[in-house]
C-alpha cells in the first residue's frame, strides 16, 4: 500500500494544540466549508474489494480526510464476508477487535437472530441501527 498523501499542517501550527487558536479556526473553517451535505458525496465505488486501485484508495482517503468517513459501494454479487477484512488490510488494518457477539473471524454479521445472546440487541434485530462508533470503549 502506498503511504497516504496528506497536505497536513506544520507541527508548530497544529489545529489540535489548544494554545494555537488561529490554527484551529483555520482548520475548522476549512472542514465546515468542505463538509458534505449528502451521503452520495462521500460514496466511493470499488470495482474489486480484493484489489483496491490506487485511485480508489486516494478517493477513500480524500473522503476520510474531508469528513472522517467514507462510504464504499461494491458489486452486490461480491458478497464473501472475507472482503471486509481484506479491504481493511489494504489500508493497514491488520488486527480486528472482537466483541462478545462477533463471529469466529472477529467480524460481526448483522443479521436478524430470533434467539440466543443476541436476541433484542439492535444489530441482530429488525430495529433501526442509528449512527454510532465502535471501539470507543477500548483501552488506548
Amino acid at each position: 500500500m502506498r503511504p497516504a498523501r496528506d497536505k497536513g499542517y506544520s507541527p508548530i501550527a497544529t489545529p489540535f494544540d489548544l494554545t494555537q487558536e488561529a490554527s484551529y479556526r483555520r482548520w475548522r473553517e476549512e472542514k465546515l466549508a468542505n463538509y458534505p451535505t449528502a451521503a452520495a458525496q462521500i460514496m466511493v465505488d470499488i470495482a474489486d474489494p480484493y484489489g483496491v486501485t490506487p485511485a480508489e484508495q486516494d478517493e477513500l482517503l480524500r473522503q476520510i480526510r474531508r469528513c472522517n468517513m467514507a462510504i464504499y459501494r461494491i458489486d452486490p454479487a461480491v458478497s464473501e464476508k472475507s472482503l471486509v477484512a481484506e479491504l481493511g488490510r489494504q489500508f493497514g488494518l491488520e488486527r480486528l477487535d472482537s466483541n462478545l457477539c462477533a463471529d469466529a473471524d472477529s467480524i460481526t454479521s448483522l443479521t436478524v437472530i430470533p434467539g440466543g445472546r443476541q436476541k433484542g440487541y439492535i444489530p441482530y434485530s429488525n430495529r433501526q441501527l442509528n449512527w454510532h462508533t465502535d471501539g470507543y470503549y477500548n483501552a488506548d
